[in-house]
């Protein structure tokens, strides 16, 4: 939390709140707004899906603050970190999973010796359309090599990386008939 929002009680600006006071809602959400960053940092560094997550955290702050009870003998900020982190682990593991998963299931295709990169031809047909592809599917899936890095060593944008990805990702799937 940022300094400056230190010195406000949870207690009284949720009392304000109650009441009305439309300053003590937007400085409590201020105050917790930093929180959910750092939260939302932890499950995914950067790109749109850490946005999605810094939104679907500001709703439940949201949420949390219409729906905290002070009687529960709880602060307001261990009521708000369990619900965050609740919600949190829901969406990263129902939603990226899948994509986890998939990444283990091509690497650990057996080609009866031959590796789809090696010759970018697996019976005949090829899989990959250019080089910056295989160059992905060597680095990135194979060799576990961060997207955004990929993007910066070969100086292409972070969503351009990402859109390759998921063609590689969905040609994989295709070419070799795995279904998730």
């Amino acid at each position: 939390m940022i300094k400056r929002y230190k010195n406000y009680n949870d207690y009284e600006l949720l009392y304000l709140i109650t009441e009305g006071n439309r300053y003590a809602y937007d400085i409590l959400f201020n105050k917790y707004d930093v929180y959910i960053y750092k939260i939302a940092s932890t499950y995914i560094p950067y790109g749109d899906k850490k946005e999605d997550l810094i939104q679907e955290g500001r709703l439940l702050l949201f949420n949390c603050i219409k729906s905290y009870k002070d009687y529960h003998n709880i602060s307001f900020f261990s009521y708000f970190s369990i619900c965050l982190k609740r919600a949190f682990n829901k969406l990263y593991n129902t939603e990226y999973y899948k994509m986890i998963s998939l990444n283990e299931d091509i690497t650990n295709i057996d080609l009866n010796g031959v590796s789809p990169h090696s010759y970018n031809l697996y019976k005949g047909k090829r899989i990959f359309d250019d080089e910056l592809e295989i160059e992905m599917y060597d680095d990135v899936i194979l060799g576990n090599l961060n997207l955004r890095v990929f993007a910066d060593n070969h100086n292409i944008t972070y969503s351009k990386a990402y859109y390759i990805y998921t063609n590689i990702i969905s040609k994989l799937k295709t070419f070799f008939s795995i279904d998730l």
